[in-house]
């Protein structure tokens, strides 16, 4: 994998999708759109580059009946079958195009393998 120094040291990319105000729905419609294909043009990039990360989707607002938010992560893997890694990459790609078509607000990480530390006590097989 050969990355830029400033790609390889990204934490975390994260994408705010924000419900509109009144008055400012066409504007925050648009921003939503393209934060939309920028997150998923970085899931596709990422997952081209052999990259190992996970895709975290928050709600922000409760769904349904319980009133906790919603919350999904998918992972992408090299020790992970790649059926398995492109049924991931769609299901986090399907899952920002539904909920951006609810209308309600939610959040996008992309985080790296790399830059999770191990616990004490425990090794890692890269």
């Amino acid at each position: 994998m050969d990355h830029s120094d400033t790609e390889s040291r990204v934490l975390k990319k994260v994408y705010f999708i924000k419900k509109a105000r009144e008055g400012e729905e066409l504007v925050t419609l648009l921003k939503n759109k393209f934060k939309t294909i920028d997150a998923i043009r970085d899931v596709m990039g990422w997952y081209r580059e052999g990259r190992e990360f996970f895709v975290d989707l928050c709600g922000r607002e409760p769904a349904g009946d319980d009133d906790r938010p919603r919350r999904l992560r998918f992972r992408i893997s090299r020790w992970t079958s790649a059926g398995d890694n492109n049924r991931s990459v769609l299901g986090a790609i399907g899952h920002i195009l539904a909920w951006l078509d609810e209308e309600l607000p939610f959040d996008i990480a992309l985080v790296p393998y790399q830059q999770l530390e191990p616990r004490p006590g425990t090794y890692s097989l890269n």
